[in-house]
């Protein structure tokens, strides 16, 4: 094995790749790291698994910066074995694979299951799922994207249109408020002037999709989904679904700034998972200085992998309950 990433320094080196990745764009509007998961989520090219949480922002980045257009990853020796091989001058992006304790009792979960970890889960790797075990660190692996290799007999897959990604996504969030389950979604009502989702009556209000325009590259339509899904985020963490600490501390400016994180990254991911890209809402840009204090003080960077957690079990909460099968017939 090789040398061990401490914990917090492991928190640290991610949180600083997904700080560089973040900034204002000429207009002043913010460009977020999960802004750019619009080709899919990463994704081992030969499994199939998707990275989560905080390696998908990783490789997210590393996307962005580099101009890749597919998301199908993996390390050297996998490609080798599929005869590939690396292009001469390139260089992997460097992932954070956790190494749990194998002395301490084993335990499985899976994302969803009632023994998932409620705290943010596993950090980073590849297996949608992990073990409840003690983390002990991170280990330092390079993985190489589909775009830096030669010979390997792999296509990625034709992506979905960005307004093809929107109506699926609307379809899953129609099947979750309509879910015959006791696990079913909020309730919808057009109206008004500004989405938002209200606990008290456990309703998302919004504009007629119609009334949204274009916006920061994405059509009324695509705009509207991830103003969909931003709320429906939200209504994950009420008491009767995720019990989400930070939605009960709303009134809270530093919970509030929590809550917030949660749902945009929830937002990111859920979107992703369809192919579309998000952009930050303009009522929300007062949100950005507060995170970027909160990556910016190593001391804080825990709360930012506690919000990606959680964003992540949001996204996977809408997925599971919004699946055609929950659906009433």
């Amino acid at each position: 094995m090789h040398d061990l990433v401490a914990v917090d320094d492991g928190y640290d080196q991610i949180a600083q790749e997904i700080l560089a990745g973040a900034g204002q764009g000429p207009n002043g509007v913010w460009r977020m790291p999960w802004h750019a998961l619009e080709g899919g989520l990463p994704e081992n090219a030969f499994s199939g698994r998707r990275f989560r949480t905080s390696n998908l922002l990783t490789l997210s980045v590393a996307s962005k910066k580099r101009g890749f257009k597919a998301s199908l990853w993996a390390p050297a020796e996998q490609w080798e074995r599929k005869r590939g091989k690396v292009r001469a001058g390139e260089t992997g992006t460097v992932i954070l694979v956790p190494v749990f304790d194998e002395a301490a009792p084993p335990a499985r979960w899976k994302p969803g299951s009632s023994n998932a970890p409620r705290h943010g889960g596993q950090l980073g790797g590849d297996p949608e799922g992990g073990e409840v075990r003690p983390l002990l660190g991170f280990e330092r692996q390079p993985w190489f994207n589909i775009a830096q290799i030669e010979g390997a007999d792999i296509r990625p897959p034709a992506p979905a249109s960005p307004s093809d990604a929107a109506r699926d996504l609307l379809q899953l969030l129609t099947n979750w408020r309509t879910s015959k389950t006791g696990r079913r979604g909020p309730a919808l009502a057009h109206g008004g002037h500004q989405a938002f989702w209200d606990p008290a009556y456990d309703r998302i209000t919004s504009p007629a999709q119609a009334a949204y325009g274009d916006y920061d590259g994405l059509s009324g339509h695509e705009y509207y989904a991830g103003v969909m899904a931003h709320e429906h985020i939200h209504a994950t963490g009420s008491k009767r679904r995720l019990d989400r600490p930070s939605l009960a501390g709303y009134r809270k400016k530093t919970e509030r700034a929590k809550e917030e994180m949660v749902a945009e990254l929830g937002a990111a991911f859920l979107c992703a998972r369809f192919g579309l890209g998000t952009v930050l809402r303009p009522d929300h840009g007062t949100y950005v200085r507060g995170w970027m204090e909160c990556l910016a003080l190593k001391e804080q960077r825990r709360v930012f992998f506690w919000a990606a957690g959680q964003a992540q079990r949001a996204a996977d909460f809408i997925l599971q309950n919004g699946a055609p099968s929950t659906v009433q017939r």
